[in-house]
């Protein structure tokens, strides 16, 4: 808020010039100060920023490693002047028969980009969406509706189409879903629930909800009413990620131990979408000077709301979650993966364990001491 407040008090030069020298970094796409110039992109709405955005993300082998943090940065009215582009995108790997490429890191991040530019856009791809969540699962256990909480695609792009067609946003979603399986009724149910939420309540940090009426909003519960509050139905679960949070098959990835149908605490908050934590790791490096510098230890910490798991040398999280446990199983997939080690750390920062998974591995731990 601070740098929003100071944005506005520049004057119109020095604005101008500020914009310009932000454009300027993003063209040579300084892996130093990237992420960070995204992030002002976003932040202050640099509509300049989307002719060079749009250039990275048509630029396939960058937009592979960086195309999450320039879909994020596009502003509403970037991301519309990008919709063709990014419905491009969405399109080819939705549709493609490998969950890889369906499940890649960018496609979702697109998905939602075009949801806030041009939200009727994404109305065919609800469907198809959702019932790959049913079908190929959505965490990495086998996991009911319980677990099909805030921030999932679905429920975002939900958000964008009744905030922009109210009432008739909700009529779209009843058409889309008709004839939904019954087993699949309950995390519908739930997805709805948390669109509502959404839609009535400040997220994080305060932030306002979109505009929407209240006729919207309730025939948004009325048609959540009607779905089925109960399932035997429990998807599968997902294969773990790679460093770059690409999907790998469980026999890639030496040694690996998942949680599955891990009890997750109901009462917890929900984590804000793209949350930014800091992570002092000074500690656990001094003991570790010797380790190789290709692998990237994996650090399990508390979250501001929840917990999240940090790739060794990043300032932002790679995932973030409710509990510990579920942060556990997915830090524990990538440390496998990359044979490298997992450090558990307790809600006030203290290392509570460590589990290696090089190849002179200790051990790891039970998770029932935790």
């Amino acid at each position: 808020m601070a740098l929003r407040e100071l944005h506005s008090s520049l004057g119109p030069e020095e604005k101008t010039q500020f914009i310009a020298a932000v454009v300027s970094l993003l063209e040579r796409r300084d892996p130093r100060v990237f992420d960070e110039l995204c992030w002002l992109c976003d932040m202050l709405t640099i509509e300049e920023a989307t002719p060079v955005l749009m250039e990275m993300l048509r630029d396939k082998e960058f937009a592979s490693r960086h195309g999450v943090e320039v879909a994020v940065a596009l502003s509403r009215q970037g991301a519309r002047q990008a919709a063709a582009l990014l419905m491009s995108i969405v399109h080819e790997r939705l549709n493609s028969p490998s969950l890889r490429k369906r499940r890649n890191r960018l496609t979702h991040p697109c998905l939602i980009a075009l949801a806030r530019g041009t939200p009727i856009a994404v109305a065919p791809y609800l469907r198809m969406a959702f019932e790959d969540d049913m079908r190929n699962g959505f965490k990495s256990w086998p996991a009911g509706p319980e677990f099909y909480w805030g921030g999932t695609t679905l429920q975002m792009l939900m958000v964008e189409i009744v905030s922009e067609f109210g009432a008739d946003g909700v009529e779209l979603i009843k058409d889309v879903f008709r004839g939904t399986p019954a087993q699949w009724e309950a995390y519908l149910r739930e997805a709805l629930s948390e669109t509502v939420r959404a839609l009535v309540e400040p997220g994080p940090g305060g932030i306002s909800p979109p505009p929407v009426s209240e006729e919207a909003v309730q025939r948004l519960r009325e048609y959540m009413e009607l779905l089925s509050p109960t399932t035997n139905y429990v998807t599968p679960a997902l294969p773990p990620s790679d460093y770059d949070g690409e999907l790998v098959e469980p026999s890639g990835i030496p040694g690996a131990h998942r949680c599955a149908g891990v009890p997750m605490d109901g009462n917890a908050e929900r984590c804000g979408f793209r949350s930014i934590v800091a992570c002092s790791q000074s500690d656990y490096r001094s003991q570790n000077e010797g380790a190789t510098a290709m692998r990237r230890n994996v650090h399990v910490i508390k979250h501001l709301q929840g917990w999240a798991v940090v790739l060794e040398g990043n300032e932002r999280p790679s995932y973030t979650t409710r509990t510990k446990c579920e942060a556990i199983a997915v830090g524990r997939a990538l440390a496998a993966h990359g044979q490298s080690e997992l450090i558990i750390y307790d809600e006030d920062g203290r290392i509570l364990q460590q589990d290696s998974y090089c190849r002179d591995a200790r051990p790891p731990q039970d998770e029932g001491d935790l």
